[in-house]
C-alpha cells in the first residue's frame, strides 16, 4: 500500500508545472480564502498563522495526492456561524474534528460513490450553477457597497473587472497575478506604515487544548449544517467539474471524501475545517492553473509567510482591495456558472431551475438538491 501511495505521489508530481500561468491560477481563489481566514481570526480569536500555516500544508498535501489544481478552502457553514458570533474558537475547532471523523466514515462505507451513481447530472449543474451565482453576487457586492472614488471603490473594482474580461480567453496573460500585485501595491500606497508591521519570527503551530464541552455546539452548530454543503459542493460537484476541466484527471468523489476527512484533523492544532470547493476550482483554472504545480506553490507559501511573518503580515493583507478579491469572485461564479451549457431538454432545464430557485427562496442549497432530486426522478418523467 505504501508503495503504490509513492508511486501515486511520483506520477502526480510528473504532471506538476511552476510558471507564471500556475502562478496566477494559484492565486485564484483568495476572493474566498482571505476574507473568511481573517474573519475568523478576529471574530473567533483563530490563530491566524495556524490556519494559514494548516491551509498551506492542505495545499501542499492535495497536490501531492491529487494531479489537478484541488483547492483547499476554508469550510463555509461553519465558517458563516462563526462570524456570526455563533461559535466560539473551540467549537470552531471541536466542529472540524467531527467533520474528520463523520467523512472518512463515510468514505469507508463507500457512500460517496453511491451518491455519485444516484445523483444525475442535471442535479450537478444545477448546484454548479447555484454556487456560480452566489459567487457572482457576492463579488458584486463587495464593489457596489465601496465608495465610488478612493484605494479601495467601485472604480477600482469595474477597472479591475473590465481588465480580466477583455483577456478572458488570453491564457498567456496570467491576469490573477497582476489583480494580486495590483492589490498588494494599493495596500501599501494607501498606508505605507503598513510594511512597518511585518516582523520577522519564527511560529511553529501546536498542539491545541479544547474544551470537551465544545464537541456539542460543534457538532450541532458546525457540523450538521456543514455536512450536506461538503457532500455537494466539496464532493460532488468537484468531482464532476474536475472530469470536465481534466478529463483524464479527474478526481473520484470516494478520493476526495478522504482528502477532505484526512485534512480536518489539522484542526487538532489550530487549522480551521478545510474542504475542497467547486468555485475555488473553478477560479484557479480560469486564472491559468492546469497541474497540482500552483497549489504546491501556493501551499509553500503559505507555510513561509505564517513561519516567517506569522500575525504581522494581518494588517497589510487586511488592507488588500475587497473591490479586486470581487474580481476574482466575479470571474470564478462566471466560470462556474457555465458549466450548464451541456444541458439540453425541457427536463434537465427545469431542474436545474428548481434547485437555483429553491435554494435561494429558502437559503439552502441542502433543500434545493432535495426537491430538484425528487422532481427528477419522478415529477418530470
Amino acid at each position: 500500500m505504501i508503495r503504490t501511495l509513492f508511486q501515486k505521489i511520483s506520477n502526480n508530481l510528473s504532471y506538476a508545472k511552476f510558471n507564471r500561468r500556475e502562478l496566477s491560477g494559484s492565486l485564484g481563489d483568495l476572493g474566498t480564502f482571505l476574507p473568511i481566514i481573517l474573519g475568523l481570526a478576529y471574530v473567533t480569536g483563530l490563530s491566524f498563522s495556524a490556519m494559514l500555516f494548516w491551509s498551506g500544508a492542505a495545499n501542499i498535501l492535495t497536490g501531492l495526492v491529487f494531479a489537478i489544481p484541488m483547492p483547499v478552502q476554508p469550510m463555509k457553514a461553519i465558517a458563516a456561524v462563526a462570524l456570526s458570533g455563533g461559535m466560539s474558537a473551540d467549537e470552531v475547532y471541536a466542529s472540524g474534528i467531527i467533520m474528520a471523523v463523520l467523512l472518512i466514515l463515510i468514505w469507508s462505507l463507500k457512500l460517496p460513490n453511491v451518491l455519485e451513481k444516484f445523483v444525475p447530472k442535471a442535479v450537478v449543474r444545477g448546484i454548479q450553477l447555484s454556487i456560480g451565482l452566489r459567487l457572482l453576487i457576492k463579488g458584486i457586492d463587495m464593489i457596489y457597497l465601496k465608495p465610488l472614488i478612493g484605494y479601495d471603490s467601485i472604480v477600482v473594482g469595474v477597472l479591475g473587472l473590465l481588465f480580466v474580461l477583455a483577456l478572458y480567453k488570453n491564457n498567456r496573460i496570467p491576469t490573477a497575478l497582476i489583480i494580486f500585485i495590483c492589490g498588494l501595491s494599493i495596500a501599501i500606497l494607501s498606508d505605507f506604515e503598513l510594511l512597518k508591521s511585518l516582523k520577522a519570527g519564527l511560529f511553529i503551530p501546536g498542539l491545541i487544548n479544547i474544551n470537551f464541552s465544545a464537541f456539542s455546539g460543534g457538532l450541532f452548530s458546525g457540523a450538521i449544517p456543514q455536512l450536506p454543503l461538503t457532500m455537494l459542493n466539496s464532493v460532488i460537484a468537484v468531482s464532476a467539474l474536475s472530469y470536465d476541466l481534466f478529463p483524464k484527471r479527474g478526481a473520484d468523489t470516494g478520493n476526495i471524501t478522504l482528502s477532505v476527512g484526512l485534512l480536518n484533523f489539522a484542526s487538532f492544532f489550530g487549522g480551521m475545517p478545510m474542504c475542497h470547493g467547486s468555485g475555488g476550482l473553478a477560479a484557479q483554472s480560469r486564472f491559468g492553473a492546469e497541474t497540482n504545480g500552483s497549489i504546491i506553490f501556493l501551499g509553500t507559501a503559505k507555510i513561509l509567510i505564517a513561519v516567517v511573518l506569522g500575525a504581522s503580515i494581518v494588517p497589510l493583507i487586511s488592507a488588500f482591495p475587497e473591490s479586486l478579491l470581487g474580481v476574482l469572485l466575479i470571474v470564478a461564479g462566471i466560470e462556474l456558472g457555465s458549466a450548464v451549457k451541456d444541458q439540453r431538454g425541457l427536463r434537465n432545464l427545469l431542474t436545474i431551475f428548481i434547485l437555483v430557485a429553491v435554494s435561494f427562496v429558502f437559503g439552502s442549497l441542502t433543500a434545493g438538491f432535495l426537491l430538484a432530486l425528487a422532481a427528477s426522478k419522478s415529477v418530470l418523467r
